[in-house]
């Protein structure tokens, strides 16, 4: 049943509504917590330590995929969230519109933000926050890959130092939205490191959260890098 539940999803992720797959998460998450109150209730009645080894086992292994269905689910379903904003967003990003017209970052945000308010209420807060921190990571990568799907790459800007400067623009308004959700995203998975944290500085959640933003600065260093390059070559010609 449970391999059946996990094809079904993998399978149908595009044709669930939030909704939907917020319900998957919930039932598979119950399902998990039932699973460990009726193995401990079962172990009450057994004697034999291999007995309750074996019970053991066999329940952990049966609750721990409940835990893998839900923690796909969440994946899956920050990966729509994402899809519904390519055509808004995503699929606009170093294109001319991009450098040239007003920021689109705020449709981004605007975005989570509608979405956010509705999963808050859908999921528990254990789940709620994994998909918060996923939903991070997806932007991340999915900004950073939207460079590929340009034919003409980095070189295709009309002003690299405009491009470079939207792109920080970019990562400032993605990271103080996510700002506003550190404590779901330390609950999600955030790797903070509190030895880098300094005195009257930025908290350790934060700096964590600005690391796992650095792929996007470094894009723009390296656009920017870029116009340097050129600008020193027509210099010396």
């Amino acid at each position: 049943v449970q391999r059946q539940s996990y094809d079904a999803l993998s399978e149908k992720w595009r044709d669930m509504d939030p909704e939907a797959m917020c319900a998957t998460i919930n039932d598979n998450g119950r399902m998990q917590e039932k699973c460990d109150e009726f193995g401990e209730y079962l172990l009450k009645f057994l004697v034999d330590a291999e007995e309750k080894e074996l019970l053991r086992a066999v329940l952990g292994e049966v609750s721990n995929e409940y835990v893998s269905i839900a923690a796909k689910a969440v994946s899956f379903l920050a990966r729509c969230i994402l899809e519904d904003l390519d055509e808004q967003y995503f699929s606009r990003l170093f294109s001319a519109e991009w450098e040239s017209g007003e920021p689109l970052s705020g449709v981004l945000v605007a975005t989570l933000k509608d979405y956010f308010v509705d999963l808050s209420i859908w999921l528990g807060e254990y789940y709620f926050s994994k998909l918060v921190y996923q939903a991070l990571n997806t932007v991340i990568v999915t900004y950073i890959m939207m460079i590929r799907r340009r034919a003409n790459g980095v070189s295709g800007f009309t002003s690299e130092i405009v491009a470079a400067n939207r792109i920080i623009n970019d990562e400032t308004v993605i990271e103080s939205f996510f700002e506003g959700h550190l404590q779901q995203l330390q609950a999600g998975g955030l790797k903070v490191h509190h030895h880098k944290q300094q005195q009257n500085g930025p908290s350790a959640a934060l700096l964590a959260l600005r690391d796992l933003m650095m792929p996007i600065l470094n894009l723009a260093r390296v656009i920017n890098a870029r116009h340097m390059a050129g600008a020193e070559g027509d210099a010396k010609t």
